[in-house]
């Protein structure tokens, strides 16, 4: 899946895996696979981008010191809610700000299945306002707290935006 932003190429998203059924919990990995003319193929599938291995190293180094901070605290203050020194919290954001592609504008997503004769694409467009920017920025509020970087929120709100496509 490729994404442009006002005209200029932003990133690419490979399909990594899919679910097999859609009550499943666990995905399986995606691979190359043969279609007879008269067959189709109809499952969720996840595009996202892993992290190359020197950002898995640099992110989980970042979680660990995180994590200890929180732990610390914790140990010393059951009843309070733990906040991590910016100290540690800093770099996460950072990271978060380099790895961000989410920002306002027109984008085009062309989903291109490539095939031994044939390759087919087809795009749709969609808007990113500049609140809903936001809106996803702001989760690294969360990160001094450890959510969204070593726990998932659960109960409150969606964490997310959903834009209409076109």
């Amino acid at each position: 899946m490729r994404f442009t932003r006002n005209n200029t190429h932003v990133f690419t998203l490979p399909v990594q895996n899919y679910l097999q059924k859609p009550t499943d919990k666990d995905s399986v990995l995606f691979t190359p696979f043969f279609l007879r003319p008269d067959e189709d193929w109809s499952h969720i599938a996840n595009f996202l981008n892993f992290f190359d291995r020197d950002d898995e190293k640099r992110y989980r180094d970042m979680e660990s010191e995180l994590r200890q901070d929180i732990m610390e605290k914790r140990r010393r203050n059951p009843d309070a809610l733990a906040e991590a020194d910016d100290v540690n919290v800093h770099p996460i954001k950072e990271f978060f700000n380099e790895k961000f592609s989410w920002s306002p504008g027109e984008y085009k997503m062309t989903v291109a299945i490539d095939g031994d004769k044939v390759t087919i694409e087809k795009s749709y467009r969609f808007t990113i306002f500049e609140s809903e920017s936001d809106e996803l920025k702001a989760h690294v509020d969360d990160y001094k707290f450890g959510a969204r970087v070593y726990w998932e929120p659960t109960g409150g709100p969606a964490t997310g935006i959903f834009v209409q496509i076109h």
